[in-house]
């Protein structure tokens, strides 16, 4: 008799029929076998749009209590501004479930709003009717990620939205009133920029390519400015009560912000490298470098102007704000394939790479991180002395392969872990993206802040261990049927006095989609890892491997004759 069954539901769902009548059925037959049964109901998810169905939850209620469901709670945190009538209407609800909902949304309206009830009450049933037109059922979409929210709505809802406030405004003829419209018009102000900063972005990240570099440069610049926007209205948003960006309550809008910020990140960025990408047929390549070391310049001024703000107020990661697709390293043709032989000499003829400068990293075992941390942490540090770990590289390109010759001094070399771990001592990783121009991830918020390859990136690493050469494929993109991935990559390891030599040969077909030809590019990252005395550390050329898996932070390549 002490003892009551909680079931969890998610009754915003309910305009689908199919979700609807499985949930409401598996109730019911709960209720049959257990007796005592309470629901704990996600009406408000801290979703930053509105999330608003009076009508579907009064079914619910009246459903519930028809069944014979003992209790019920609810997770209520939802954007005030667009939820309250139905927060009244539940308190309601939990009284008398066979209420009109009708009647108490409206006379809730008219007794707080007076000549403007007429536009507030067309507010709130516009966001009804946006909710109601999604075709299916998703449990709990949007939990933690505003890309999951935006997928109902259109822009033009949001302006609408604003419209409808507006003309209430305009109706107002009592000073209380006019404090509740202010009230509302304050709160959706947060809404509507975070709307903005979303399709922005998105906008940005998609954009196609025109002749004219400056268009690119345009669209990157409104991304910062649609971010600063954003962050105002944070700034706002927090003195403002019952918002869940002044709760911050668990970790689900702060995962939105940091997923957010990111997807800004990448969108102040990918307009460049698309147009980049999209031009370095056609234009001399003299010309091309010219633009793309000015375009580089704006991308790391951009998002130098996205990083500073929002960081230690939500617990945020720091990033040097860096645009590596942008600095584009040559890469000379051989007529004649290399010999992987990890020799002491470097390559005759072929230049070192140096278009960017290495990035050192610290690798705790045991990160500290707070609760309530941004997952990722870069542990930026300062280069070590040059014969403890600095790295030259060379690399070339036949019709069949491309080959890398690193060069890494270090005191001393240790290796002793087997080749799907070799990462955690000293080795060399070398990722590879054939598709640097797309920057769409089409994932979560969580997904944005740990990173993931998500098309045909493929990443491996090689070591030598006790004088044998290790080699290991951590992600391969999909081959033909009976190639793999291993057998599209030769190498060869050497120690030769303070110095480990790594040669790699990956043939094209590791790379699918890309054409090895004259002026085209393709991403890469190299990661050179070094333990000495139990410490850590790790060097990247190009960012995106170490922390996360981020395709689209590579540096470039670009094959020429």
């Amino acid at each position: 008799d002490n003892v009551t069954v909680v079931l969890c539901e998610d009754t915003a769902q309910n305009f689908d029929p199919e979700y609807k009548e499985l949930d409401q059925r598996i109730a019911a037959e709960w209720v049959k076998k257990a007796g005592a049964v309470r629901f704990y109901d996600y009406i408000g998810i801290n979703y930053w749009t509105p999330r608003y169905f009076p009508h579907i939850l009064a079914d619910q209620m009246r459903h519930i209590a028809r069944i014979g469901v003992k209790g019920y709670g609810t997770h209520y945190v939802s954007m005030i501004d667009s939820s309250m009538p139905m927060y009244y209407l539940l308190y309601q609800l939990l009284w008398n479930a066979e209420i009109d909902p009708n009647v108490v949304v409206d006379r809730m309206i008219t007794d707080l709003y007076g000549k403007a009830a007429g536009p507030i009450g067309r507010f709130y049933e516009h966001w009804e009717q946006c909710w109601e037109r999604q075709p299916k059922g998703r449990w709990l979409w949007g939990l933690d990620t505003i890309g999951g929210e935006m997928e109902i709505y259109k822009w033009e809802d949001f302006q609408r939205g604003r419209e409808l406030l507006e003309e209430a405004a305009q109706l107002a003829d009592d000073d209380n009133v006019r404090r509740r419209i202010d009230f509302l018009r304050q709160r959706y102000d947060f809404t509507y920029t975070s709307a903005a900063a979303y399709l922005v972005s998105m906008d940005a990240i998609n954009w196609q390519p025109t002749d004219n570099h400056e268009d690119a440069i345009a669209k990157s610049n409104a991304v910062v400015e649609a971010w600063q926007a954003w962050t105002r209205q944070y700034h706002i948003a927090q003195a403002l009560p019952g918002l869940p960006v002044s709760g911050w309550p668990g970790k689900t809008g702060l995962v939105r912000m940091w997923g957010l910020k990111q997807q800004m990140r990448d969108a102040a960025l990918a307009p460049l490298v698309r147009w980049a990408c999209a031009n370095e047929g056609r234009l001399e390549p003299s010309r091309l470098r010219f633009i793309e070391q000015m375009l580089a310049g704006m991308g790391i001024l951009n998002r130098e102007r996205i990083e500073h703000h929002v960081t230690h107020e939500a617990n945020a990661s720091h990033r040097k704000p860096r645009a590596d697709g942008l600095r584009v390293a040559d890469v000379p043709h051989v007529d004649d394939n290399l010999r992987l032989i990890a020799a002491a000499k470097d390559w005759p003829s072929i230049p070192h790479v140096d278009e960017l400068p290495w990035i050192f990293h610290a690798r705790p075992a045991d990160p500290n991180l707070g609760k309530y941390d941004e997952p990722i942490r870069f542990y930026y540090s300062d280069p070590p002395v040059p014969d403890d770990q600095s790295m030259t590289w060379q690399c070339a390109w036949d019709k069949d392969r491309l080959y890398l010759r690193v060069v890494v001094k270090d005191q001393t070399h240790v290796q002793n872990q087997p080749a799907a771990d070799m990462w955690k001592e000293d080795s060399l990783q070398v990722a590879v993206n054939p598709q640097r121009d797309n920057f769409e991830l089409k994932a979560g918020s969580w997904d944005y802040i740990w990173g993931g390859y998500k098309r045909n990136e493929a990443e491996f690493g090689i070591s030598l261990r006790d004088k044998v050469v290790q080699k290991h494929v951590w992600r391969s993109p999909k081959l033909p049927e009976g190639v793999k991935a291993e057998d599209l990559i030769d190498t060869a390891v050497a120690r030769h006095g303070g110095q480990t030599i790594y040669e790699v040969a990956v043939k094209w077909p590791l790379l699918p989609g890309f054409t090895p030809e004259p002026r085209k590019s393709f991403g890469i990252c190299l990661v050179v890892n070094d333990v000495d005395k139990g410490d850590r550390r790790s060097a990247e050329y190009g960012s995106g491997v170490i922390h996360a898996k981020r395709p689209t932070e590579f540096a470039a390549l670009r094959l020429v004759e």
